[in-house]
């Protein structure tokens, strides 16, 4: 997948639930994010932190589960011509509110993760299925 195959499902998410385009992740990184194998640095910025349960977490959450699969790594997701990094204050705040956790270099669902994307993704082991509305 390309980096503009995986804005588009981004985006996709993001207009059905917040009903605009995605705010960040508007270009390829041309490397992964060394810094996300240290859970630390997913919490370092104090800054803004959108509630887990918003439009646009929800929407970012599904579209790095369509794109990547049940496991997202945490250096970003590797592309055809470059990398997606995850959102960090998507990330943190799903971490915060333990619907992800960290499992080597990956962030995995948790129950609570997979019942937050049950309405609109399903994943059965490997395979994820997205739910038309």
């Amino acid at each position: 997948m390309t980096f503009e195959e995986a804005r588009a499902v981004l985006n996709r998410h993001c207009r059905q639930l917040d009903h605009k385009d995605a705010s960040t992740n508007t270009s390829a990184q041309e490397r992964s994010n060394s810094a996300g194998v240290d859970r630390a640095w997913w919490f370092a910025n104090t800054g803004t932190m959108p509630d887990w349960r918003n439009a646009r977490t929800v929407a970012y959450l599904c579209a790095y589960v369509e794109i990547a699969g049940s496991r997202i790594p945490v250096q970003g997701i590797r592309l055809d011509d470059g990398y997606m990094w995850p959102d960090r204050a998507v990330m943190r705040a799903l971490l915060d509110s333990e619907c992800l956790e960290i499992e080597g270099e990956d962030f995995c669902l948790t129950p609570l993760g997979e019942a937050l994307l049950a309405p609109r993704i399903r994943i059965d082991g490997d395979t994820v299925t997205v739910v038309q509305n």
